[in-house]
């Protein structure tokens, strides 16, 4: 009798935390209190765990919650997966890829150099690179 009254308490001890865990997990972030740059920010740390070696090339640029990712990758599938990535970040609104295949270049004019890379001149350059920003 008391190893059943002490399996029924560790039950509903153990319900109690996988439902606090769930409605913990449920919050909602409100997207109207994330700026560009908290969005720039968590992008760019999102994206380091999987591709830092791509990082010095790749610029993330936020304009009301829609992002640009410019610059480069080594291939088309990283490209696609980096797409994929940002697209699954709370508060992302669309996503364009501007990812291009191969390595740097020369920038064209209306672009700057930024890190490995040429962006808009009215862009901020957010590239992180070894040395820190």
């Amino acid at each position: 009798m008391k190893k059943l009254l002490i399996l029924k308490i560790s039950l509903a001890i153990g319900l109690l935390i996988l439902v606090s865990n769930l409605s913990i997990s449920a919050q909602k972030v409100d997207c109207t209190k994330v700026t560009d740059d908290e969005l720039v920010k968590t992008i760019q740390e999102k994206l380091s765990e999987k591709y830092a070696d791509q990082m010095e090339h790749i610029n993330i640029h936020v304009k009301d919650g829609e992002v640009f990712i410019e610059g480069w990758t080594t291939t088309k599938k990283i490209s696609k997966d980096i797409e994929k990535i940002v697209k699954k970040i709370k508060c992302v609104k669309k996503v364009f890829n501007k990812l291009r295949i191969g390595t740097g270049g020369g920038c064209t004019e209306g672009t700057k150099p930024c890190g490995e890379i040429c962006i808009p001149n009215n862009q901020t350059c957010n590239i992180k690179t070894k040395g820190g920003n």
